[in-house]
């Protein structure tokens, strides 16, 4: 799950170069960490239910089908960018799915319109429509980069849903148990509005690079819940101390049910996005190649597959189906006993992790709503400059990219406002949550598996076929055929079972 997404909503209105970035070109190595600290995150937590949903053996294909899938988006991905010259997923997005005419066309019709040298009112006929397409062409891109980026918004905000719930249980155990506090100082009620005064401070920074240093530290505890299920498993394999589990849980280790595999595969989409995230770290990566930057997935897709495989098999093995009773709520480290020292200094490091990273996201969540509201508040999809027609449009102005005005920088009392409710409806909703597992079937169904699947096989679809590239257009239709599968089951089975 996407950790750090550093997507800049200015890289809309930029021309789309690197060199105009403010940001050092990063090497390979340190793309890879980013990478690594951008996918691996609270997602982990609820990888052994999907190992109980799916079957053991099942829910490891299952983790390497997701690897590779992932690897294949970021390659589709990457194509677009150097295809369009464009590095943000909105971009590329609409880009691929309504391709824009040549400007050099555009230039030359409107040249023709305005000097008035035409041989017949046919010809002059041929251009007006050939503009009118082009507006009409704008207002479907100017649509489907508000539909991506609803869909990040959307996406990261279940992820804020997510990191306050787990905020919220906690605290508590680690207070009862270590500083023998009851009552009051138990409540999740407390520990929700002190995380949600630290992510309100937070989300008002102005500019992410400021929260950074937090993707490190997240990395750390994320990596320190992964060892401790492994060691526990080996310390407890022979004892009876398996705080909720029973050794007589049922362990399905091969097993094919359609809905179990396709709640699973929620879980695995939002664990594995990141995908947003990959145009602008391909924009950061110096010398920049499809090669150098496929590298980065080849060298930090083996740690994330490890640690996710890791944590959900031996968490599955270790307490078995107990790892969706309602108790853990999809969370494996409320499977533990509530006095476990080592436990609890995990669940403490999670709080301090979640309180870090929930700003990043809420950042990114406070810019798209953002320029929501400046798009939208002034009631039009494209924006012409004031004074043009049609006709008058001139070359400069045929791209996306100039289509959406907004505030890059609002003032303080206007990001507090934004942060405050994206803050306060995240707050809510983890209250009234019964544990992760719906949080992250809804968030893996309708958007973790269209930003992983289902958008980069469309924009392969597209890419491929114009390039009669079919190995790669056959493994663009499998992603998105997979993605709106696994979404409309999973979507389903959420729906029948509440």
């Amino acid at each position: 799950m996407s950790l750090s997404p550093e997507v800049d909503d200015r890289d809309l209105v930029e021309e789309g170069d690197a060199s105009d970035s403010s940001h050092e070109p990063g090497p390979v190595m340190g793309m890879t960490f980013n990478t690594i600290t951008n996918v691996i995150g609270g997602g982990v937590l609820n990888i052994p239910q999907a190992m109980n949903q799916a079957s053991l053996f099942v829910g490891i294909f299952l983790c390497i089908f997701s690897s590779a899938c992932s690897t294949f988006s970021v390659y589709t991905l990457v194509r677009a960018c150097d295809r369009y010259k464009r590095y943000s997923m909105q971009e590329i997005w609409c880009l691929s799915m309504v391709p824009t005419a040549p400007r050099k066309e555009l230039a030359a019709a409107k040249a023709r319109i305005e000097s008035g040298t035409y041989v017949d009112d046919l010809t002059k006929a041929k251009d007006v429509r050939f503009l009118a397409d082009h507006e009409k062409r704008l207002k479907w891109q100017s649509a489907l980069v508000t539909m991506m980026t609803v869909m990040i918004f959307l996406y990261n905000f279940g992820c804020l849903v997510l990191y306050a719930v787990v905020i919220s249980t906690s605290i508590p155990p680690v207070v009862e148990n270590f500083l023998h506090g009851h009552g009051f100082w138990v409540r999740k009620e407390l520990w929700l509005a002190c995380g949600g005064l630290v992510f309100f401070v937070l989300s008002c920074v102005r500019k992410m690079d400021e929260l950074k240093w937090s993707s490190i530290l997240g990395f750390v505890t994320i990596l320190y819940i992964v060892l401790l299920v492994i060691i526990k498993y080996f310390m407890l394999e022979h004892s009876h101390d398996f705080g909720s589990a029973s050794h007589d849980d049922e362990l399905h280790l091969l097993r094919f049910e359609w809905l179990g595999i396709s709640d699973a595969m929620t879980t695995l989409a939002l664990a594995y996005c990141y995908h947003y995230n990959v145009p602008y770290f391909y924009k950061e990566l110096n010398r920049r190649t499809t090669g150098r930057m496929l590298m980065t997935a080849a060298l930090s897709q083996p740690v994330t597959f490890l640690c996710y495989v890791s944590t959900g098999v031996f968490g599955y093995l270790l307490f078995g189906s107990a790892v969706s009773s309602d108790k853990s709520g999809g969370d494996i480290v409320k499977n533990f006993s509530e006095d476990d020292v080592a436990v609890n200094i995990g669940r403490l490091g999670l709080f301090i992790h979640f309180s870090c990273v929930y700003p990043i996201l809420a950042v990114s969540c406070r810019r798209g709503m953002h320029r929501m509201i400046v798009q939208y508040c002034g009631c039009c999809m494209v924006k012409r400059p004031e004074g043009t027609t049609l006709l008058s449009i001139s070359s400069e102005t045929i791209d996306v990219t100039t289509s959406v005005a907004a505030d890059e920088d609002p003032p303080l009392y206007v990001r507090a406002a934004e942060a405050l409710s994206i803050v306060l409806s995240s707050i809510i909703i983890a209250y009234f949550a019964h544990g992760i597992t719906l949080v992250i079937n809804i968030t893996g169904a309708l958007f973790g598996s269209f930003i992983m699947f289902m958008a980069p096989g469309l924009m392969g679809i597209r890419m491929y076929r114009e390039s009669n590239e079919r190995l790669y257009l056959v493994l663009s239709v499998v992603l998105a055929v997979f993605g709106f599968g696994f979404s409309i089951t999973a979507t389903y089975s959420i729906a029948t079972q509440g």
